[in-house]
């Protein structure tokens, strides 16, 4: 029996005996610091007891929710302060970076040899969930080290009101010195069932461009991860704005007047035990308010309500109006209006701009942020499960339970009935957007908000969707970013030719998603009314058509191909018709030399197929040249034909012979018209006739549609494809050289998710850059 002190063993929510086993494992997620730390201090303990080493093991998985660079870099940085303190304190540590070749049940293998795993409470999933598959398997002890009131005293709190009576009497001295544990266990030097990461000399942009997670969303410049960077920007408030923060904290065109805490809080790198010492010590009561009831009443109602992000975790009053005003006239707005802050109202758009470009909202904001969103959604599931992808997309103190209480507080949580009621919000506590707003300077808020997040000027060369992607993202994040492209519009491959008929997608016209992250965006464009699933009649060619089985799910842009890079490149300066002639590369960055004459950029991002790319790359980097020179193309004559067939089919496939694959074009979505299709011809069959006319071409393929249809067509119009499939790709997402970026189907493959994959991929190493560059040096230990 391994026996805690008192002000440990009160934290332990539950107390197994230890087995047999090799060491005690330590498994940090949201205390990770190497001081004032309950997990770690009980592990040392119970190493010491048992006679057994000690290994702190910390990681980072692809799997959290809304994992992101954004978040990656936050945990990366403050795994550098932890290791830092680890080792002073002569403890072993390891940590785990999940990313392709490096996957699999390491934690679950790791424990396999312990006596004890030893880890922080977490109440929400996936944590609470890992956790318990675990406890499963091998004896584990949870310990509350994120609250001063710990979780396991009382019971579901209500009101605020009562849960400062009730948790006051019970709280630990927090004015008292953190009770020391000296004792040092032996340290644990493997074996590991992974490789684990030296992060504070490893290449942290380059590690998290590895991980298959959201590149888009970049790491904030001005809030690093990390201990040191946590108390830094604590002492700053501390010392110069804490005594004003009763009545400077309501507002958000006074920044400094909050802490802006809550991210080192949420992932540990802080000890909240400092703080409200520190605070104590200053007499500063408002503050410590927040800190100890409305943070913690939020941790105590997530470890009492196993979903406390849902509706029915709501107070039956509340759920009781919703319901009643279920019906009422609403303002749907699509998410993607919400997730870019293009709502039209003022106060609503400049805070979900914070959120994209900072990763954080004022507090007192974002209840009125978390009300509007009610409104404009088709009812409480729908607005609770927006505010939550919104919130825990962007924000570093999201997925936290404190996110949890205040989002859950604007349907009703921890609140009380409000009369009369209201359309869409019944009995809920108002708060409209335009009277907050009145009471703001908002334009001193906006203009805030809005600060350049950097100077550098970035040019995307292409705009296909691995070109627009990679602009659309670096402009959402606040960089000055302008797309050129040699067509007359936007697209690439997935584009529409008119004609006096209607539209021919007569490029990649329809797409799969495999990739979970490509999914996603697919599913917001469809709910915004760009995209559509297309489930096809589909038919082989076996000497006549045959019904055939589709493969996987397909997707189409709605109304013509193009209008899905169209929609990416809105609101950014993109000229079309515009060749580039050459690189060249200055101290200052980039001199693109093209048919207008020369620009100077800090960074480009290079997006043209393989064989243009080479050919621009090479005199200024001769390794990305040469590594360009391994990439293969086929090409692709396609045809548009106008004239019925009489098939009771919408696609075909052909296994031989000079065509692979027809559409049916006035089939698809929003593609009106006369019957009309388009065929694409085989890659050899498109090699052998490259160079062909295009008039003698589209005679040759109207001649193959008569024969194999029995219907001549109307008429015939034939487009090559030099660079139409990528046989060959670098296999990566992405290759750069200095401020050179190159993306698109020649590093990742030629599918429309490849693209857009290695677009956004594009636009997180350039965000990373920005975001990876604080000014870190000199932050107090």
């Amino acid at each position: 029996m391994v026996e805690l002190p008192p002000f440990l063993a009160r934290r332990r929510l539950q107390a197994p005996e230890p087995r047999e086993g090799a060491l005690v494992v330590v498994w940090l997620r949201v205390a990770v610091r190497g001081h004032e730390n309950p997990v770690l201090d009980a592990g040392r303990l119970a190493a010491a007891a048992l006679g057994l080493p000690l290994l702190v093991y910390h990681a980072v998985s692809e799997r959290y929710p809304h994992a992101s660079d954004r978040h990656h870099a936050f945990i990366l940085q403050g795994a550098r302060d932890l290791a830092d303190e680890l080792d002073a304190l002569g403890i072993s540590a390891a940590f785990h970076v999940e990313r392709p070749g490096h996957r699999g049940p390491v934690l679950k293998q790791l424990a396999e040899r312990a006596a004890l795993v030893v880890t922080d409470h977490m109440p929400l999933d996936p944590l609470r969930r890992w956790t318990e598959r675990l406890a499963a398997d091998v004896p584990v002890w949870a310990l509350d080290a994120s609250c001063i009131a710990p979780v396991t005293l009382g019971s579901r709190p209500t009101r605020a009101f009562r849960f400062r009576d009730d948790t006051d009497r019970h709280r630990d001295r927090f004015e008292w010195p953190w009770p020391e544990v000296s004792v040092t266990p032996a340290r644990y030097e493997g074996p590991f069932p992974f490789a684990p990461v030296d992060v504070r000399t490893a290449d942290l942009s380059a590690l998290i461009g590895a991980c298959e997670i959201d590149h888009t969303v970049g790491p904030v410049h001005d809030t690093p991860g990390g201990s040191r960077a946590g108390y830094a920007r604590w002492a700053a408030f501390r010392d110069t704005d804490l005594a004003a923060y009763p009545r400077r904290r309501n507002d958000p065109a006074k920044p400094d007047g909050v802490s802006r805490m809550s991210a080192y809080l949420h992932y540990g790198h802080v000890s909240p035990w400092r703080i409200a010492r520190d605070a104590a010590a200053r007499g500063a009561s408002k503050f410590l308010d927040e800190l100890l009831v409305w943070r913690e009443i939020a941790w105590h109602l997530c470890h009492h309500v196993p979903d406390a992000r849902s509706v029915d975790a709501l107070p039956s009053w509340a759920r009781a109006t919703l319901d009643a005003h279920a019906e009422d006239p609403r303002d749907v707005l699509p998410l993607e209006a919400l997730d870019a802050g293009r709502t039209g109202d003022p106060l609503w758009d400049t805070a979900q701009r914070s959120l994209l470009r900072h990763g954080e909202l004022h507090n007192n904001v974002r209840m009125t942020w978390g009300k509007a969103v009610l409104p404009w959604s088709r009812g409480p599931r729908q607005a609770l499960a927006r505010l939550f992808e919104l919130n825990d997309r962007y924000a570093l103190d999201g997925r936290d339970p404190a996110s949890v209480g205040g989002i859950t507080w604007c349907l009703g949580q921890l609140d009380r009935p409000f009369t009369p009621e209201q359309p869409v919000i019944g009995a809920l506590r108002p708060r409209p957007t335009r009277d907050h707003a009145a009471r703001l300077d908002l334009d001193t808020w906006s203009a805030h908000v809005d600060r350049p997040v950097s100077d550098l000027r970035v040019l995307v060369i292409g705009a296909g969707i691995s070109g627009s992607a990679a602009a659309h993202a670096l402009h959402r994040a606040g960089l000055d970013v302008s797309v050129v492209d040699k067509a007359r519009g936007p697209g690439g491959r997935l584009t529409s030719r008119r004609s006096d008929v209607g539209r021919f997608d007569h490029g990649a016209g329809s797409f799969t998603a495999r990739d979970p992250r490509f999914l996603r965006q697919l599913l917001v464009w469809q709910a915004a009314g760009l995209v559509a699933p297309w489930a096809p009649r589909l038919a082989r060619w076996d000497g006549g058509f045959a019904p055939d089985t589709p493969v996987s799910p397909r997707w189409v842009v709605r109304g013509r191909s193009s209008a899905l890079a169209s929609h990416l490149l809105d609101d950014l300066p993109f000229r079309p018709q515009t060749r580039i002639t050459g690189l060249e590369r200055v101290p200052s960055g980039w001199i693109v030399h093209h048919d207008g004459g020369s620009e100077a950029f800090d960074r480009v991002v290079l997006t043209a197929p393989g064989p243009q790319m080479r050919e621009l790359v090479t005199p200024v980097s001769p390794a990305l040249g040469a590594a360009l020179e391994d990439v293969r193309y086929t090409p692709c004559w396609a045809a548009m034909v106008t004239g019925g067939a009489g098939l009771a089919f919408d696609a075909v496939r052909f296994a031989e012979g000079e065509v692979s694959w027809m559409v049916r074009q006035d089939t698809l979505p929003d593609r009106d018209g006369p019957e009309r299709w388009v065929l694409h011809a085989r890659a050899d069959a498109s090699e052998a006739q490259l160079e062909r006319e295009p008039d003698a071409r589209a005679a040759e393929l109207g001649r193959w549609f008569a024969e194999h249809t029995g219907h001549a067509p109307l008429d015939v119009q034939a487009h090559r494809w030099r660079y139409a499939r990528v046989d060959r790709p670098l296999g990566v997402d992405i290759a750069h050289d200095g401020g050179l970026i190159l993306a698109g189907d020649a590093l990742r493959g030629g599918r429309v998710e490849d693209a857009w994959l290695s677009g956004c991929a594009a636009a997180g190493h350039v965000l990373r850059e920005v975001g990876l560059a604080h000014p870190s040096g000199g932050l107090p230990t």
